[in-house]
């Protein structure tokens, strides 16, 4: 047997014995329809590679070399990146 309230659902089962009814319930779970979905973080992987890149770009300032002459084009590069990212986070209509 099925029996319905308002947020719930149980199944259960009756056990008739002269004059009464016994209601012994085997499980009970909610209702799906009405429990509201945990919303997912936005774009994970973005946010990952911001943070990726903002430790790379620290990195690179405080590295005591320039990397073969790189690291002024790779820090621009860096910076371009991050701010192209943050860019996309913004227009995002997912």
């Amino acid at each position: 047997m099925v029996y319905k309230s308002k947020n719930r659902e149980f199944r259960g089962y009756c056990i008739v014995d002269p004059g009464f009814c016994i209601l012994g319930i085997n499980a009970a779970r909610a209702n799906k329809a009405n429990t509201p979905a945990t919303p997912a973080e936005p774009h994970p992987q973005i946010r990952e590679a911001l943070g990726a890149l903002r430790r790379a770009k620290e990195h690179m300032e405080r590295a005591a070399h320039d990397f073969g002459g790189h690291r002024v084009d790779a820090l621009r590069a860096t910076e371009e990146a991050i701010r192209q990212l943050e860019i996309c986070l913004k227009f995002d209509k997912d």
